[in-house]
């Protein structure tokens, strides 16, 4: 039987929900005892929320104490940050992403699953100049044992100060726009999305080299961490996605048309007015050969109006 190998990756969670550091007593969804059999690594060895704030507070107080100096010195002190407000911003919070294969009926052995988990943690390790793991919990205390992956991605600017930022990061790192003819777009041609999925094609490998047989095929009965809803929304997402960066290039492509056409009949309208005037065509042939190589016109085209026109 083939298991559905599953990655969702997203700016949610909370760390003491992922170490249990709280009454999990209340929770149905968690057999109190098989909480020992959970796996729990993170920064410095401590607990994860606590391990967020000291990885922050150790990386990143130089950008802030340099932001926040030039803020009082303007006297803008409603924009003054701390660590623990970069914590719970959506854009420099930390990154989860859960892991799971199989579901409530069959999934792999804990060990198999740990192991699947610490391949992908050496994976993610490959890019630890910008992305830095903060805490993994494997969790065998619910119905299908996951994982999950909490990190925070950054970049050195010009004064050797590291930000939070992915998107630098990944440019850092130097992962690719998905299509490079068409401008960087924060939501649909982003170099995020080229990285989740090589990231997904790493993790069904992963699965594949420890002998389990992976079902591709969307899987919407049994999910624990996302209701059929909103896979049914992310795929329906995903597809208007494709669709609008089908349209943005063609909408590129007829506004370079259209400029071209203006810039022609613009040439054309003065070149008569030469033949009439002086009868003389050099202004409008040179005019036409730079609108070529400008590229607003191809080369062929210029070449066939010129020799079209003698």
């Amino acid at each position: 039987m083939s298991l559905k190998v599953s990655m969702i990756t997203a700016r949610a969670g909370t760390a003491k929900h992922n170490d249990r550091t709280f009454d999990y007593l209340k929770e149905s969804h968690i057999d109190p005892s098989r909480v020992k059999d959970n796996i729990y690594m993170s920064y410095k060895n401590l607990p994860f929320t606590e391990a967020e704030k000291a990885y922050y507070k150790d990386h990143y107080s130089g950008w802030l104490n340099t932001q926040n100096k030039k803020y009082r010195e303007k006297g803008k002190r409603d924009k003054i940050r701390s660590t623990a407000k970069l914590l719970s911003r959506k854009m420099t919070a930390p990154e989860e992403t859960i892991l799971q294969i199989g579901n409530r009926k069959e999934s792999p052995s804990k060990e198999v699953f740990e192991s699947c988990v610490r391949k992908y943690m050496e994976y993610l390790q490959g890019f630890s100049s910008n992305c830095h793991i903060l805490n993994v919990a494997i969790h065998n205390d619910e119905e299908t044992p996951h994982a999950h992956i909490r990190c925070v991605w950054d970049y050195t600017d010009e004064n050797g100060h590291l930000h939070i930022g992915q998107g630098r990061a990944l440019k850092e790192l130097g992962i690719p726009l998905p299509d490079n003819e068409l401008p960087e777009n924060g939501r649909y041609n982003n170099r995020k999305i080229t990285f989740q999925k090589e990231a997904r094609m790493h993790w069904q490998q992963i699965a594949k080299e420890h002998g389990i047989e992976i079902d591709t095929e969307p899987d919407y009965s049994n999910r624990e961490h996302l209701h059929k809803q909103e896979l049914i929304i992310r795929e329906q997402k995903k597809e208007i996605q494709e669709n609008e960066k089908t349209l943005a290039k063609q909408a590129l492509e007829l506004t370079q048309n259209q400029e071209a056409l203006r810039i022609l009949m613009e040439i054309l309208r003065e070149a008569e007015k030469e033949v009439e005037e002086k009868g003389e065509k050099s202004k409008a042939r040179k005019r036409l050969e730079q609108a070529g190589l400008a590229g607003f016109l191809t080369p062929e085209i210029v070449r066939d109006f010129l020799k079209e026109r003698g």
